[in-house]
């Protein structure tokens, strides 16, 4: 009976353990699904369109270009040193620029009043021709240099010719009205017609290869075009009119300005590189030989040169406010000198690119806006005036 007892009680105790564990398992799970953080639901939530400023559109949408950060001048002092590719014998530099002696003037005709000025010439390769829109005659001038005498007409256009380019071989010559035609400049015949501005094209410029040619205008846009077959490739937006464009010497960028800015792209993907901002009306720029610097010039007085890369200021080689209006700039081939004119005097000036010293002064009519060296080096014109009539022409004594 005693051993019955034990047998009795321990198999009541196993069952009643058993029972207990069951209900506690079971008080554990409930809680567990009463008190278990809720899983996170995901909802796409429309980002507010961010507030902006109203202005005028001048054309339609563009395409769109990364944003990139503006760049605010950093005044200077401390030039930074431009690398000096070889030059060609005969070129005009910072060494020789108190030898430049005048060649000659030219009249230009096709330019009625101020308003339908001349603001743009373009020197062939050769340095035989000189490229000059008549505004007034909807037609292109082609000045023999030698001469300095109308060789003939070319690129008559159903609008007033604002802008003219020559390809690199010489070939070609763009000019630009609203729409752009390239043509043969041997025989006149048109090549292509690139059409897509809806304002004048005030400035062009081929690629160093020839294979591209660049362009801006009143429009505010800048477009790059395959230069033989006239289709549109990258466009991007500078935001104002368009005052001037250029490539970099190794055709990698581009840059134009227009009222206070001037912006760089990247040729390839039309990224903008950098914009440069300034405290007055942008009257000139000039990318240096080796395409690291930017020069420019502006009417509160300062000629400036920009690290392109980095968007800061290089060199103040002339300062705000000295009483100047510069206009207009060009690098000597060499890159040791800049040419500009100014807006207060009759005088193109030669200066030295590292420390602003001007090396000499030459005379020219006011109002020196555009101003360019012959592919070689050898030669510099300048057109100045209220009408941008007279063409000067000067050069290294043979």
């Amino acid at each position: 009976m005693k051993r019955a007892a034990i047998v009795l009680f321990t198999v009541f105790s196993i069952l009643f353990l058993i029972a207990v564990g069951a209900l506690t398992t079971s008080l554990l799970t409930d809680w567990e699904d009463e008190t278990a953080t809720p899983a996170a639901t995901v909802r796409a939530t429309a980002t507010p369109p961010m507030p902006q400023s109203a202005r005028a559109t001048l054309t339609p949408a563009r395409t769109p270009v990364a944003p990139q950060p503006t760049r605010t001048p950093r005044p200077t002092t401390t030039p930074a040193p431009t690398a000096t590719p070889g030059g060609v014998t005969g070129a005009i530099s910072a060494g020789s620029a108190g030898k430049i002696v005048e060649l000659g003037m030219v009249a230009l005709e096709g330019a009625p009043d101020a308003a339908n000025a001349i603001r743009s010439f373009a020197w062939s390769p050769d340095g035989a021709l000189i490229a000059a829109p008549e505004p007034a005659n909807n037609r292109v001038a082609l000045i023999d240099t030698a001469t300095r005498s109308l060789a003939r007409t070319i690129a008559a256009q159903d609008e007033p010719v604002r802008s003219v380019a020559f390809s690199p071989d010489g070939a070609r010559l763009a000019a630009g009205s609203r729409e752009i035609t390239i043509r043969d400049v041997a025989s006149g015949a048109l090549v292509a017609t690139l059409e897509g501005h809806t304002q004048p094209v005030l400035s062009l410029g081929f690629s160093p290869d020839g294979a591209t040619l660049v362009s801006t205008g009143a429009d505010g846009s800048v477009r790059l075009w395959d230069a033989g077959t006239g289709d549109p490739q990258i466009q991007v937006r500078l935001g104002v009119a368009g005052q001037a464009v250029a490539f970099s010497p190794d055709g990698t960028m581009i840059a134009a300005y227009g009222e206070r800015i001037v912006k760089v792209w990247e040729v390839e993907s039309g990224e903008e590189i950098a914009t440069l901002e300034h405290s007055a009306l942008v009257t000139g720029m000039a990318f240096s030989p080796d395409s690291s610097q930017i020069a420019t010039a502006s009417l509160d007085g300062a000629v400036r040169v920009w690290n392109v890369e980095t968007g800061d200021i290089a060199a103040t080689l002339q300062a705000a406010g000295a009483g100047a209006q510069p206009l207009g700039l060009a690098y000597t081939l060499d890159g040791t000198a800049l040419a500009g004119g100014d807006a207060e005097r009759p005088t193109l000036e030669l200066i030295d690119a590292q420390t602003g010293e001007v090396l000499t002064a030459l005379e020219t009519g006011p109002l020196s806006r555009v101003i360019q060296f012959s592919a070689d080096g050898r030669q510099l014109a300048a057109l100045s005036g209220p009408r941008g009539e007279t063409l000067t022409i000067w050069g290294l004594p043979d």
